[in-house]
């Protein structure tokens, strides 16, 4: 169960970070993604206004063949930004970096306005971004050694991919 925010005053925003001189990692169990995106099953709420800042998301523990998608996105999470992070994969498990905006039934984007600002995304064996929704920014980051395209978009709704390095996909 993720917090939430409740609005990107300072007051607000909720934001997980390391503690000065120290490094925070997420470590996925071997079989399962790390999903920021399915609601409270208490409140039924939705994740948003949630900031991960400078954490670690290690995927390099999934076997050779599995097939997961390993940061996961989904469920109406929305306004979450990711900066300073770094997400780490095993190339030769069958996996997606970072996914987010599948549609529902009637064709709607589940996860919209998702942020990540200088981030470091790397050996995914698919793509380091799958993306999907609206009102997304990619900005910054360095999307390097994924088996597929380092940012794959589906849609044609409007999106803002900017200053990014994209190599070695």
């Amino acid at each position: 169960v993720w917090p939430k925010g409740a609005g990107w005053g300072a007051s607000q925003v909720l934001t997980i970070q390391s503690y000065p001189g120290e490094t925070a990692t997420f470590r996925s169990s071997i079989n399962d993604s790390i999903d920021i995106g399915a609601p409270n099953a208490v409140t039924g709420s939705w994740v948003e206004y949630l900031i991960f800042d400078g954490i670690i998301f290690d995927g390099s523990v999934y076997p050779n063949g599995l097939h997961k998608d390993f940061v996961k996105l989904d469920g109406g999470a929305r306004f979450l930004r990711f900066q300073n992070c770094k997400f780490v994969g095993n190339p030769n498990a069958i996996s997606v970096g970072i996914q987010w905006g599948d549609l529902d039934a009637a064709g709607t984007a589940q996860a919209t306005d998702i942020e990540f600002l200088k981030n470091e995304v790397y050996n995914f064996s698919i793509y380091g971004f799958y993306v999907g929704g609206a009102g997304n920014i990619l900005d910054g980051n360095y999307i390097h050694d994924n088996g597929g395209y380092g940012v794959h978009q589906y849609g044609s709704r409007h999106n803002d991919f900017s200053n990014n390095i994209i190599r070695n996909n």
